[in-house]
């Protein structure tokens, strides 16, 4: 999987223009329009946080809840540049560590410990996500990722959780430096994956960023984990009939 940075963007384009990826789908037919490329956001559509996990890991380390620790993280990030590199969000994320076993005065094994914790390994795929990834993949159609995450560490949160070989490339709009839903945000995705808007699919679940796509001529879904979309005929429960209508094309109404 290729990571992205902002610095490396003209990288994407040499792996080549999505029309060599047509198979047995061909292109578009009738008034319907194939995709050539999905675009997923990560958190609530491919993946989610173990979050009892991570309080199993940190309640014998500090007296604090998980939203506790959270908001902590938030305040320190707010007050430092965003890192722009994996290098950078190690320094940031030890600098945070250090300063709260320094607040809470623990001994040397909590702050190894907490030192050591990793984010990363909290990060669950849907059990949806490797299929609905992998039937992309033998229909030729490419995958990408792009999240309002603030943090570079998107290539291994997929890798972590057993998506990484499955998508092609991954951004975070804290290392891009545009964010869903700005018009921005989606041109730089289907640029460095040299589709048109019409050819390109968002799967994400906030409304915002769904129309926004939409506003650009993308093909658009809700993923509404929940069920509680009013917007039924244009969200999806999970993801395991993705591929069967990628593979039907989009009808164009789709479009907002």
């Amino acid at each position: 999987m290729l990571v992205l940075q902002p610095w490396t963007y003209d990288a994407l384009l040499v792996i080549g223009h999505a029309g060599a990826h047509r198979t047995s789908r061909g292109a578009a037919t009738g008034a319907r329009i194939a995709i050539d490329a999905v675009v997923f956001d990560r958190d609530g559509v491919l993946t989610y946080f173990d979050l009892a996990g991570a309080a199993r890991y940190l309640a014998p380390l500090v007296p604090l809840s998980v939203g506790a620790v959270v908001a902590r993280w938030q305040i320190c990030q707010n007050a430092h540049a965003a890192p722009r590199s994996e290098d950078d969000e190690r320094a940031l994320w030890e600098l945070f560590w250090t300063g709260l076993a320094d607040e809470l005065g623990l001994d040397a094994d909590r702050r190894r410990r907490l030192l050591a914790f990793d984010y990363t390994r909290t990060v669950r795929a849907y059990p949806d996500a490797r299929p609905a990834l992998l039937a992309l993949r033998a229909l030729g159609v490419r995958r990408a990722v792009f999240s309002n995450f603030s943090l570079p560490s998107i290539g291994a949160s997929l890798a972590a959780c057993g998506l990484g070989d499955l998508v092609e490339a991954a951004w975070t709009g804290g290392v891009v430096g545009v964010r869903k839903p700005s018009r921005a945000s989606y041109e730089f995705v289907l640029d460095a994956l040299a589709v048109p808007p019409d050819r390109g699919l968002l799967l994400d679940d906030t409304p915002a960023n769904v129309a926004g796509a939409r506003a650009l001529g993308m093909q658009a879904w809700l993923v509404d984990r929940s069920g509680r979309s009013a917007a039924a005929d244009r969200s999806l429960r999970d993801l395991s009939t993705v591929a069967e209508r990628v593979a039907g094309g989009m009808e164009p109404d789709v479009v907002g």
